[in-house]
């Protein structure tokens, strides 16, 4: 039975950031994806010809010196066919028969935005400031330690919605913000003023798209880990997690031949997680009761 330091179960993008971390420096990794195709919400398809992203459309943050730029450069990705979105409106919303452009930089969108209401020009500065200052402090943690505890921050307990309606009054602008944020699954209940305001505030740094999709990001991260050693096997669905002497180090996989690991690390949706692991001590009924009653959510 093969042994490695590290496996990792599901090659989405997660899953193969970890395997290249790993395996860049030094350890002995596998991905294990039941899947024919890496990447998973960044695979993309073709309809007559033309290629579609699936969940990966265009990144905020990527000028050289903005957050994204430092980790997609430490994963070797910036030599990738990247293209900047128009400074001028990288987002176009209609609303109510009007269009409404989203442009790039704090001082472009603080201007477009009183342009088209003038009425909220206050509101739309406390807005765009709080964008700003969400863009320097949460991105510019990266380089500080043992600074606070992020987690008991206001912007990780208080929701996008309240924020939004109690900063904004016209009804018209809130749509307005709100238009570029689909893909937040913005759900007044559940979403998190942090997602909300560092992903938009991430979109106004830059915006860039990546010409011919975001398969390559998965392919070239793939590529990295089997440079660096580690191995890849895919329509490998893993049906169960055992446990030895008091260790879950086992890997039993449909169709292959199970495997170990001193690490295991799991990059699939929990109630997967514990359905594999539950003949073991890991996974106390109570516990899986729990996880499997939980809602999805973003």
């Amino acid at each position: 039975m093969n042994r490695y330091d590290a496996a990792i179960i599901g090659a989405g993008l997660g899953g193969l950031q970890c395997a290249y971390i790993l395996a860049k420096r030094g350890m002995k990794v596998v991905v294990v994806e039941k899947g024919q195709l890496l990447g998973g919400c960044i695979q993309t398809f073709t309809r007559r010809g033309r290629k579609f992203d699936t969940g990966f459309h265009y990144v905020g943050g990527l000028d050289d010196g903005q957050p994204l730029h430092r980790l997609f450069k430490e994963f070797g990705l910036m030599d990738l066919p990247w293209v900047r979105l128009d400074e001028k409106g990288f987002d176009e919303v209609v609303y109510g028969g009007r269009s409404y452009m989203i442009p790039s930089g704090f001082d472009n969108f603080r201007q477009s935005m009183k342009g088209s209401f003038p009425g909220s020009a206050a509101e739309i500065d406390t807005y765009t400031d709080f964008l700003k200052g969400v863009a320097e402090g949460v991105f510019g943690s990266f380089d500080r330690a043992g600074d606070g505890n992020l987690s008991e921050q206001s912007l990780f307990s208080r929701g996008a919605y309240d924020f939004l309606t109690s900063t904004i009054h016209d009804t018209t602008l809130q749509n307005v913000l709100s238009g570029t944020s689909p893909k937040l699954s913005l759900q007044k209940d559940t979403l998190p003023l942090y997602t909300f305001a560092q992903i938009n505030a991430s979109f106004i740094l830059s915006a860039y798209r990546l010409r011919g999709g975001g398969m390559q990001v998965a392919d070239s991260l793939a590529a990295s880990i089997r440079k660096f050693g580690g191995e890849i096997i895919t329509n490998a669905e893993v049906t169960k997690l055992v446990e030895n002497n008091g260790v879950v180090d086992t890997l039993e996989i449909a169709g292959h031949e199970p495997l170990q690991a001193n690490t295991i690390i799991a990059d699939i949706h929990p109630a997967q997680l514990v359905r594999m692991a539950a003949e073991t001590s890991f996974v106390r009924n109570i516990f899986k009761k729990r996880i499997l009653a939980l809602k999805n959510s973003f």
